[in-house]
């Protein structure tokens, strides 16, 4: 048997306590764990019983956390994980809860990938589509899959001449700038000269 020695609250959070056993740290334990399992200094406690409880305590908190996350809105499975490395859990611990995550069917990148697509395909180009896939996390094969299969309708002409209605085409200057603007909504070269040509001419 171990005596608890220690329970200090961290300097810099206050949901977090640093226990001590036998004088030494041992661990980092959320609050709610030290009140729910009455863990305080002076109470003996054999070192097995307190792995368990700290493991199972952080598996809870770690699914609570993520849970709540997600259902703000959709999320991949690496804003996920970055998530709760942020919040300082051991990676067995998330990666118990990606897999509880995905049992349960929180979190799916497939899914969010046509979510996504849906949502922002009016506003961006299928270059910049795709790089903020990649920026949040979905790998290559699933978007080359996605993209393979799926036709997506562009809204540069849309998107170009609202943008035009600010500009003079007939400037240099100006026409340059809605090049650059289209481009870095993720359109193509091609598709941008041609949607400015139709604008010069009134299409």
């Amino acid at each position: 048997m171990s005596t608890i020695t220690k329970v200090e609250m961290q300097k810099n959070n206050d949901q977090k306590v640093n226990l001590y056993l036998d004088g030494e740290f041992y661990s980092r334990v959320y609050l709610d764990t030290c009140v729910k399992y009455n863990l305080k200094s002076n109470i003996e406690i054999d070192r097995e019983r307190l792995d368990n409880i700290i493991a199972e305590s952080e598996k809870n908190l770690a699914l609570n956390f993520s849970a709540r996350f997600v259902d703000r809105s959709l999320k991949t499975a690496k804003q996920v994980r970055d998530y709760l490395r942020k919040k300082e859990f051991d990676e067995d611990i998330i990666d118990y809860v990606m897999e509880k995550l995905n049992e349960y069917g929180f979190i799916n990148d497939d899914n969010y990938i046509i979510s996504f697509c849906n949502t922002y395909q009016g506003k961006y180009g299928k270059n910049k589509l795709i790089a903020m896939l990649k920026q949040r996390g979905i790998s290559d094969k699933k978007i080359d899959e996605y993209f393979n299969e799926v036709e997506i309708e562009s809204s540069c002409y849309n998107v170009a001449i609202k943008k035009a209605k600010s500009l003079d085409l007939n400037i240099d200057k100006d026409r340059a700038k809605l090049y650059r603007y289209l481009t870095s909504r993720g359109y193509d070269y091609d598709e941008i000269k041609s949607v400015i040509a139709k604008i010069e001419n009134g299409e």
